[in-house]
């Protein structure tokens, strides 16, 4: 049953926000009653419960209240407590208004103390001195006044200053509503301290104030916020202008080393087991006793003190006297010993934060993620398409950001335009749900409107775990999707097997530079066709005659990263069934994994050394150029090689077919397994003509489907949003 509200204006209006609290709810009743019998007898208040979206049994409570002239009900349906409080704050008389969840409870000493610290700083937003969590979760949490403002905001970041409950002028909340919650945002308490810090309104706490929060191991709406992957909704505090404008200097995190006093608490811990060893098997001796109990004793005295210190008797009998409406809670000795405090006061996270804010020369809207750059054929695609998206669209403002733990060599290749942040190393030392909170925080309050995900497994993970606020946000996300790869057991992975399905549903286009992997993915996840371009990459080579030899012994090239990935075993095999008389190999990489420069001993490869990019090889030196993998797209080393003049044997996986044409363009391996078919693929090779004929028609397919013309028309076609 409703009342009707009245238009009569009182000093306070408690507001009590209540969903499914049941009986739970009589508690919270209690201890406002409490609470305003300690108010000035001059003092005028209403209680105002706001029941959203209620259960039969919280209605029925609450409906005992219907003839009661101090309270009014307010029967809902927002499902949201930010809604729920502000049509609440609406309907209020009261000059100061307060609230409180309709589980919790408030010491008889808040109302009072809280409008005796406004009336003494007007127009500041109150707070109980401490909060204590109990039920499902113990905690303690001392909070304090607004003060450094740099501080506040590096606090913010990460965490919260100050929790629900507090009073202020109803102004304030008319002015600063509460932002409704869900689709990815959430938080509103912390998103109110934000707005109102922004706006110079003063936070403060009453003193010797306590406020008790139930927590719930389900229905909880904290819980269901983390869970979720949501985050704060934009706010004028964390804006790239005020959080550029800081000086964070003061702030920087100093390294922690072993103190004299940590490896004492250390010794501390240790004497007091053994002390209690000692006593469990002293107890029948009474020369142990003597020399025992009193070092027992102090150490018990020395308890009791700092537990004194630590929790002040006036904390400890309001404790006592919430006990009394809810025997759920007590300030048990046991309890104290061991109750965490919670930390608000946490700079590092924030510093963090800023310090990646700083490092942009300008505020981004496009974040292209890469796990590095360094000497790879993957890692020219991403550059080739962070230096064009430069170039098309002026009107952008693309960053890269580095993911793993390399050093990216080639980040200099790209266009002084875009800035380039090596994010892991700015990460390292955060555990991996803060780096998510931090990047939410960042995409969200920088207004950042498409991601390209580069093979970056940090951008896989932080996409798939903030879909609901990538929706909410609108931002059109890009992936790459070249080839599949296989672990030592031959299983499937790589990104188009790991990564894509996981974020599917908010993905605006997949990029891959072959019709195979569409083919792939469309039968085996049944992806729609729609949402993928195939850009075939140009090579910026400039195209070379065929290279022609008259010696009669033919010189192979093999150049690409020494891994499993890249089969260097097959070289092996198939170097050691030629014949070192009429052919010679060499093979140039990057050494990874667990190979080393004598893996190739004992066959009759000649290994070189590792390249940095085409131009780094002496293509002109060699007749022919063979490529061996496991899995594949389009490898930009086969275009650049047919540039140089040489003719191509490649494995046939993934989209080498679409460049190399058997028999046409060179040779493909079809059972990319079969050493014999290498080996006969190359004994046809000694044939000079054959060789000018691949390469010749082979460059005929670079200046069509591969030219750079065709790649700049589809990219401009297909990021376009």
């Amino acid at each position: 049953m409703t009342k009707e509200h009245t238009d009569k204006s009182v000093d306070l209006s408690v507001i009590v926000t209540a969903h499914s609290e049941g009986l739970i709810a009589h508690k919270t009743m209690l201890s406002i009653f409490a609470a305003v019998k300690e108010l000035h007898e001059e003092t005028t208040y209403e209680i105002i419960v706001s029941i959203d979206n209620s259960t039969d049994e919280t209605k029925t409570y609450f409906e005992s209240y219907k003839d009661n002239d101090i309270v009014t009900i307010l029967n809902v349906s927002f499902k949201d407590l930010s809604q729920s409080r502000n049509n609440a704050v609406e309907q209020a008389n009261g000059q100061y208004v307060t609230f409180i969840d309709a589980d919790d409870l408030m010491s008889a000493d808040w109302l009072a103390g809280a409008l005796h610290t406004q009336r003494t700083h007007p127009g500041s937003i109150v707070h109980p001195e401490y909060s204590i969590t109990f039920g499902d979760d113990n905690l303690i949490w001392k909070k304090r006044d607004s003060k450094d403002l740099t501080k506040d905001i590096l606090c913010l970041i990460d965490n919260n200053l100050w929790d629900s409950p507090c009073l202020a002028p109803r102004s304030i909340f008319l002015t600063h509503p509460y932002i409704p919650n869900g689709n990815g945002f959430g938080y509103e308490d912390k998103h109110f301290n934000s707005e109102t810090l922004s706006a110079t309104i003063p936070h403060r706490v009453a003193p010797q104030s306590i406020f008790f929060v139930r927590r719930k191991v389900s229905g909880s709406m904290l819980r269901q916020s983390v869970q979720d992957g949501v985050t704060l909704a934009p706010t004028a505090l964390l804006s790239y202008e005020k959080i550029h404008s800081l000086d964070i200097s003061t702030y920087a995190p100093a390294e922690t080393t072993p103190t004299t006093s940590s490896a004492l608490r250390t010794g501390m811990h240790l004497s007091k087991k053994v002390l209690a060893k000692i006593h469990s098997r002293a107890k029948s001796n009474e020369t142990y006793l003597k020399l025992i109990y009193p070092l027992r004793q102090a150490r018990q005295d020395g308890v009791r003190k700092r537990l004194a210190e630590t929790y002040p008797k006036w904390m400890t009998d309001s404790w006592k006297a919430v006990h009394k409406i809810d025997n759920t809670t007590f300030p048990a000795h046991d309890l104290l010993k061991t109750l965490p405090w919670y930390n608000a006061e946490n700079t590092v996270p924030g510093y963090t934060y800023a310090t990646l804010v700083k490092k942009f020369s300008k505020k981004p809207d496009t974040l292209f993620f890469v796990p590095h750059l360094i000497k790879g054929g993957a890692d020219m695609v991403f550059i080739n398409y962070i230096n064009e998206l430069a170039r098309t669209h002026t009107d952008w403002s693309p960053a890269v950001l580095q993911t793993e733990a390399k050093q990216s060599v080639w980040a200099s290749k790209i266009t002084k335009d875009v800035d380039f942040i090596d994010l892991f190393h700015l990460f390292e030392g955060l555990d991996t749900e803060t780096q998510y909170r931090l990047l939410a925080t960042f995409i969200t309050q920088n207004g950042i409107q498409r991601i390209i995900i580069g093979n970056s497994q940090l951008a896989y993970d932080f996409v798939s775990k903030y879909q609901t606020l990538i929706k909410r946000l609108d931002i059109a996300i890009y992936c790459f999707a070249f080839g599949e790869e296989f672990d030592d057991e031959g299983r499937l992975w790589g990104h188009i097997h790991t990564g894509i399905p996981r974020i599917y549903p908010v993905i605006y286009r997949i990029i891959t530079d072959n019709e195979n992997t569409v083919n792939k993915l469309e039968h085996e996840y049944s992806f729609d066709r729609s949402r993928f371009s195939v850009h075939y990459q140009p090579t910026a080579a400039v195209l070379k005659a065929p290279v022609e030899h008259t010696a009669p012994q033919l010189r192979i090239l093999w150049a690409s990263r020494v891994c499993k990935q890249k089969r260097p075993d097959l070289l092996r095999a198939i170097s050691n069934k030629l014949d070192k008389k009429d052919f010679t190999i060499h093979a140039y990489g990057q050494l990874e994994e667990d190979f080393t420069s004598h893996y190739f001993d004992g066959s009759n490869v000649i290994y070189q050394r590792p390249f940095n990019g085409i131009t780094d090889l002496p293509t002109n030196e060699y007749d022919i150029y063979l490529y061996t993998s496991e899995g594949d797209g389009v490898p930009n080393v086969l275009q650049e090689m047919t540039a140089n003049g040489l003719p191509i044997v490649a494995s046939n996986v993934g989209g080498i077919r679409e460049f190399v044409m058997n028999d046409k363009t060179g040779f493909l391996i079809e059972d990319h397994e079969n050493i014999d078919d290498y080996v006969a693929a190359i004994q046809q090779l000694r044939d000079q003509t054959l060789r000018t004929s691949f390469v010749q028609k082979a460059q005929d397919l670079l200046k069509t489907r591969f030219s750079a013309d065709t790649w700049r028309a589809s990219i401009a076609r297909d990021i376009d949003k």
